[in-house]
C-alpha cells in the first residue's frame, strides 16, 4: 500500500540548493528598524503574538523589499506561521507592479514560485 503521507512530504521537501530561502527570522517593534535591503532576513514587525507586516527581500533578484501586511483589518492580508525560526506565509505573494511580477509561496523559509498554466513543470513555456 502507498503511504500517501510520505508521498506527499517528498513532493513537498525542497531540494538542497534549488529555490532561493532566507537564512533567519527577526522580530522588530516598528518598521523603521527594517532596513531597505533587509539581506537574506525576514523581518517581522510587531509583536511575537500580534504581528503587523512582514518584510523580506523580493525574490526575484531585483533587489527590492517587499512588504506583507499581516493584520486581519487589513485587506488583503497574509496569515504567518513561524516554527523553529522558519517563516510560512498564505496565501501565495503575488507582485503585480514593477520592477517585477513575481508569485510564490514561502514556506518554512523557502521560496516556491508558482507556475503559469502555460508553463511546465520545469518552467519552460510551452
Amino acid at each position: 500500500m502507498i503511504n500517501f503521507r510520505r508521498a506527499l512530504e517528498r513532493l513537498r521537501k525542497p531540494k538542497q540548493g534549488s529555490k532561493p530561502h532566507f537564512a533567519k527570522v527577526t522580530f522588530v517593534a516598528s518598521m523603521d528598524l527594517v532596513p531597505e535591503d533587509p539581506g537574506s532576513t525576514i523581518y517581522i514587525v510587531g509583536a511575537k503574538k500580534l504581528p503587523k507586516w512582514a518584510a523580506f527581500k523580493c525574490p526575484c533578484g531585483q533587489d527590492h523589499r517587499l512588504t506583507v501586511p499581516l493584520m486581519t483589518s487589513v485587506s488583503p492580508h497574509w496569515t504567518l506561521t513561524v516554527r523553529r525560526g522558519s517563516a510560512s506565509l498564505w496565501p501565495s505573494v503575488s507582485v503585480d507592479n514593477d520592477p517585477c511580477t513575481s508569485h510564490f509561496w514561502l514556506r518554512t523559509n523557502q521560496v516556491e514560485w508558482a507556475r503559469w498554466a502555460w508553463e511546465s513543470p520545469s518552467g519552460d513555456k510551452r
